[in-house]
């Protein structure tokens, strides 16, 4: 058991692995999991680091943004669209217009540069279940047709799909979010008859979500999707004797583009409605989803 400041543990830790284990390690230590995933990045090899509430604007701020977890390819070139570059710039920028770059991502970032995160700490015997999976986008421009949202759904769908047969999951709830270009939005949501983790079965679901709730009256600005109600595959699922083989065919196709895409990148295989228009379907979720850390406590 390890007593002390963040710091003492940090070099207990530090000491140990390199006289038990023969290698070195660098540590971030902070008063938040954002900072000290980059404090552990910050210096190279066998190097702790400490950021502090008193020195992170010092440490952080003259930093890339694309430093800061969460900031991937795809959100780098959005903030620099507005001029931001650093983690300092980030959390001086102006909250209504990273909203409207980014959707609610933008806020979020902008109170991880503050050093705003509040997510705890878990105990390492604690599981962590996944009780939902989802992906959402701020488009490069608005959607103003059906067509437009299905290419951008069917890329979401791709990929919320993909990430539950990794784990090895169904679904019994799909939900949507919408947000307009006047930064209204809504969610829906729709309980499916039979779990899934097949692609055509959450995009005819949250397209159908999206006709009966929106009638298109003002351009899309971003789109969301998100599953729940996850069960184990292995769990037994009532299939209607009339569609079964279409199902299996289904399932069969997708671990088939999983294992290509898996290998040759995402973008390996599209369905058709993606070269419809390769701008709005050139983002992708997988490549750009990153896990938030989980941490342990020892205690």
């Amino acid at each position: 058991m390890l007593f002390g400041d963040g710091e003492c543990i940090a070099r207990e830790i530090n000491r140990r692995v390199r006289e038990e284990l023969g290698i070195t390690v660098s540590i971030g230590v902070s008063f938040n999991k954002i900072f000290a995933k980059l404090g552990s990045d910050y210096k190279k090899p066998d190097a702790i680091t400490v950021i502090s509430r008193k020195n992170f604007r010092d440490i952080l701020y003259p930093l890339p943004a694309n430093d800061l977890l969460y900031v991937g390819c795809a959100t780098t070139r959005k903030l620099k669209q507005l001029g931001i570059n650093t983690i300092g710039q980030l959390a001086s920028a102006d909250r209504r217009t990273l909203t409207q770059t980014l959707g609610i991502w933008g806020e979020r970032l902008q109170s991880y540069a503050l050093g705003l995160d509040k997510s705890p700490v878990s105990k390492y015997y604690e599981n962590r279940n996944v009780k939902s999976i989802g992906n959402s986008t701020t488009a490069v421009r608005d959607l103003k047709t059906l067509s437009d949202i299905k290419i951008v759904f069917s890329t979401l769908c791709d990929s919320v799909s993909r990430r539950l047969r990794e784990q090895n999951l169904r679904c019994s709830v799909v939900s949507i979010s919408v947000r307009n270009n006047k930064l209204s939005s809504f969610e829906v949501q729709h309980k499916l008859l039979t779990p899934t983790n097949i692609t055509r079965d959450i995009f005819e679901t949250a397209l159908m979500l999206f006709k009966s709730s929106y009638k298109l009256e003002r351009p899309v600005r971003s789109l969301g999707i998100s599953v729940n109600g996850l069960i184990p595959e292995c769990d037994g699922v009532q299939l209607n004797v009339f569609d079964q083989g279409d199902k299996r065919r289904l399932e069969q196709l997708d671990i088939a583009t999983d294992k290509l895409k898996q290998r040759y990148g995402s973008f390996a295989v599209l369905p058709a409605i993606a070269l419809e228009n390769k701008r709005l379907s050139s983002f992708d979720p997988i490549a750009d989803h990153v896990i938030h850390p989980v941490g342990f406590a020892i205690s």
